[in-house]
C-alpha cells in the first residue's frame, strides 16, 4: 500500500470513527458508513445485516443502497428495522463466519462448495466473490458486513484489515444505539485496567520484586481482554530474554516471540493480528488472534506486552494494553531507581515536597457566594503522596462560579505532571471567556498528543453556576455524575445530572463536547465527586460505592459543607478499617447555607 492509498485508508477511518462517536444512533449513520468504506476498498458493493438481540434465526438487511436484485428477492419481509431473511437462507460460510466470529473471504465463489447455493443469486447480482466480516459487540455477533467483488475486484490483505476496522465500528454503532449512548462501558473498562495496575503497583513495592508484579499484571490483561494467554517479555542489553511472566498456556510459544521480534526489526506499525495476517504454522499451533505492544524507555526495548487468542482484538482492548505498557514501564523504572533509596527515605521526602507543590495548584478549599447564602467546599487526600485528582473553584462574580472536577487515570509523578497541565490549560481557557463544552474540547485537542503518547486520560467535568437566574450548564468528559439534593417537603431526596455523556480527555483527538442546562432552583446541594471514594473497599473487598455516598450525605446534610468535608475521611475509615485509600478521595459540595432559626 502506497503513502496516498495509506493516508485515504486512515482518513476513512478517522472519518467512520466520527460517525460512530457523535451519534447515538446505528441507523443514522449506516449507510454513510457504508459509503466511506467503499470509496477506499475496489468493491463497489456492499451490504449490513444486523440481528435482534440474540436471535439469530433471522438476519435483518438494513443497507442495501449498493445492491439492485438481491432485496427485491425478499421485498414481501420488509420491515421497520430492514428486509427480514432466514439466516438458513444465507450460504453456509456466512453462518460459520457469524458462528465462529471470523471473516471469511471467498475469493472464487464457483469453485468454494461452501458457496454453492448463492451462485444463482451471484449470477444476478453481478458478483463472482464475496467476503463476510462480522459484527461484534460486547463479545457477541450482532451483525454482518458483506463485500460483493465482481470479475477483476478483490481485497488485498490490508484491504481485509481496513474492512475489519470499520466492522468493529460498526459493532461499537450497535452497542451505543442499544445501551442509549451509554460509554460507561468503555470508561469502566478503562478505569479497570488502571486499578488492576495500583493493585499490582502495591504488590511490587510491599514485596520488592518484580515476578509477581508481572504475573499479576500478565493475568489482569488477560482478564480485562478476553485472552486466553499474556505474556510479559523483558530482555536485557543484548536483546536476550531476562525475565518472563505469563498467563495461560499456548504451544510454541517461541514462534510467537519471533514472529514479533520480527515484525519489531521490520518496522512495521502493525500490531493486532487475525489468522489470515499470521503465520499458518502459528495458525496451525492453534493461534488465531494476537496483539503486542513494545515495553520502551524513550528509544531503549524493555521488551514486550504480549495477548493471544482473543476472539477479536478491539480498539479499547489495544488502547488498554498501551496503558499497561507505560504503566509497566514506568513501574520499572520507579522500582529500580527506589531499591537503592529505599532505606534512606529520599524518595518518600521528595514525593512528599511534590506533595505539597499539588496542594498549592488546587484552589482554596471554601468559597461563598450569592451573598453568603451559597457555600462551595472540597476535601482531596492523594492514595500516596502524589495524585491525579484536581478541582478548580472559581467565582465569576457574586452569583456565578464555575467548579471543574477531573481524575488522571493512574498516579505519581506522571499524574501530578498532568494535573499541572491541565491547571495551566484551564487557566488559558477560562480567560477566553469559552463556554463549558468548548473548555473540555479544546483541553483535549491541547492535551490529546502528550496523553495518547503515554497512554493516560483524564476524566473532566465542567459545570457554570448562575444563581441568579438558578440554572447549570454542565459539559462532561466521561467523569461520574454529581449528586443532586433537593428538599421534597420534609424530606432530602437525591437524583443524578445523567443526561450528559462524554469520551474521557485522550482517547480521542476530534471529540466533541455538549452542553446540558439544569435548572437548579429547588437545589439544596450538589455533590461532585471522583471514583477513589465510590470504589473504597473495605476487608471483604465490598465497595463504598454511591448508595454509601448518598447515605452519608444525606445523614449530614444539617452541617456546612466544611464539616462534611472533614467528616468524609471519618466515613471512608470507618467503613474500610484502613487508615489510607487505594486511589485519590476527592469531593467537592455546592450548598445553601443552611439558616439557623433564632429561639
Amino acid at each position: 500500500m502506497g503513502n496516498e492509498d495509506l493516508k485515504k485508508t486512515l482518513d476513512a477511518i478517522v472519518e467512520i470513527s466520527k460517525l460512530v462517536t457523535s451519534s447515538k444512533n446505528f441507523f443514522d449513520i449506516k449507510d454513510e458508513v457504508v459509503e466511506k468504506m467503499l470509496q477506499v476498498i475496489p468493491p463497489t458493493k456492499a451490504c449490513v445485516n444486523i440481528f435482534e438481540r440474540d436471535e439469530y434465526n433471522f438476519a435483518y438487511l438494513v443497507c442495501d443502497a449498493t445492491l439492485e436484485k438481491i432485496p427485491k428477492m425478499f421485498s414481501e419481509n420488509k420491515t421497520t428495522k430492514g428486509t427480514k431473511i432466514p439466516l438458513r437462507e444465507y450460504p453456509t460460510y456466512i453462518r460459520e463466519s457469524v458462528k465462529t466470529k471470523t471473516p471469511i473471504y471467498i475469493k472464487k465463489l464457483d469453485e468454494d462448495i461452501r458457496a454453492q447455493s448463492e451462485l444463482d443469486m451471484a449470477k444476478v447480482e453481478g458478483y463472482v466473490a464475496r467476503a463476510v466480516f462480522p459484527l461484534i459487540s460486547s463479545n457477541k455477533t450482532v451483525g454482518f458486513l458483506t463485500c460483493f467483488m465482481s470479475e477483476g475486484e478483490k481485497l488485498s490483505e490490508s484491504d481485509i484489515d481496513f474492512v475489519n476496522s470499520v466492522a468493529s465500528l460498526l459493532g461499537l454503532s450497535i452497542e451505543i444505539t442499544r445501551y442509549n449512548g451509554d460509554i460507561d462501558r468503555i470508561v469502566k473498562k478503562l478505569r479497570e485496567a488502571i486499578s488492576s495496575i495500583g493493585t499490582a503497583t502495591d504488590e511490587l513495592y510491599k514485596n520488592k520484586g518484580i515476578d509477581s508484579f508481572l504475573t499479576m499484571i500478565s493475568e489482569q490483561i488477560a482478564k480485562l481482554t478476553n485472552s486466553e494467554a499474556c505474556f510479559i517479555i523483558l530482555q536485557d542489553n543484548d536483546a536476550r530474554i531476562n525475565t518472563m511472566a505469563r498467563f495461560g498456556e499456548v504451544e510454541d510459544f517461541s514462534s510467537i516471540m519471533k514472529f514479533i521480534l520480527d515484525e519489531a526489526e521490520a518496522g512495521c506499525s502493525k500490531n493486532r493480528y487475525i489468522a489470515a495476517s499470521l503465520p499458518q504454522s502459528m495458525v496451525a499451533n492453534g493461534i488465531n488472534t494476537l496483539m503486542y505492544d513494545t515495553l520502551k524507555k524513550g528509544e531503549e526495548v524493555l521488551g514486550y506486552l504480549i495477548a493471544v487468542n482473543s476472539k477479536k482484538y478491539y480498539d479499547d482492548d489495544l488502547k488498554i494494553l498501551g496503558i499497561f505498557s507505560t504503566e509497566i514501564v514506568l513501574s520499572l523504572i520507579m522500582y529500580l531507581s527506589s531499591k537503592k533509596v529505599f532505606e534512606s527515605r529520599l524518595m518518600e521526602r521528595d514525593l512528599e515536597i511534590v506533595g505539597k507543590q499539588q496542594e498549592l495548584i488546587m484552589s482554596d478549599k471554601h468559597m461563598s457566594l450569592n451573598d453568603g447564602n451559597i457555600s462551595i467546599d472540597y476535601y482531596y487526600s492523594p492514595s500516596r503522596q502524589i495524585g491525579g485528582d484536581f478541582c478548580k473553584l472559581l467565582e465569576i462574580d457574586e452569583h456565578r462560579a464555575m467548579v471543574f472536577i477531573a481524575d488522571v487515570m493512574g498516579h505519581g509523578i506522571l499524574s501530578n505532571y498532568f494535573v499541572a497541565m491541565m491547571k495551566g490549560v484551564l487557566k488559558t481557557l477560562i480567560s477566553e471567556d469559552l463556554r463549558p463544552g468548548e473548555v473540555i474540547s479544546r483541553m483535549n485537542k491541547i492535551l490529546f498528543n502528550d496523553l495518547d503518547a503515554l497512554n493516560l486520560f483524564i476524566t473532566a467535568r465542567i459545570m457554570y453556576l448562575d444563581f441568579e437566574n438558578n440554572i447549570a450548564i454542565s459539559s462532561n468528559a466521561g467523569h461520574l455524575y454529581p449528586m443532586v439534593f433537593k428538599k421534597d417537603g420534609d424530606s432530602l431526596e437525591c437524583e443524578m445530572f445523567q443526561t450528559d455523556e462524554g469520551m474521557p480527555i485522550g482517547v480521542m483527538e476530534d471529540s466533541e463536547y455538549e452542553e446540558y442546562e439544569y435548572d437548579i432552583k429547588d437545589m439544596e446541594m450538589i455533590a461532585f465527586y471522583t471514583d477513589g471514594i465510590i470504589e473504597a473497599g473495605d476487608m471483604d473487598e465490598k465497595d463504598f460505592g454511591t448508595e454509601n455516598l448518598e447515605r452519608f450525605l444525606t445523614e449530614n446534610f444539617e452541617k456546612t459543607g466544611e464539616e462534611i468535608c472533614k467528616e468524609l475521611p471519618v466515613e471512608l475509615k470507618k467503613f474500610t478499617g484502613k487508615d489510607y485509600m487505594e486511589d485519590d478521595v476527592m469531593l467537592v459540595l455546592v450548598k445553601k447555607v443552611q439558616k439557623k432559626e433564632n429561639i
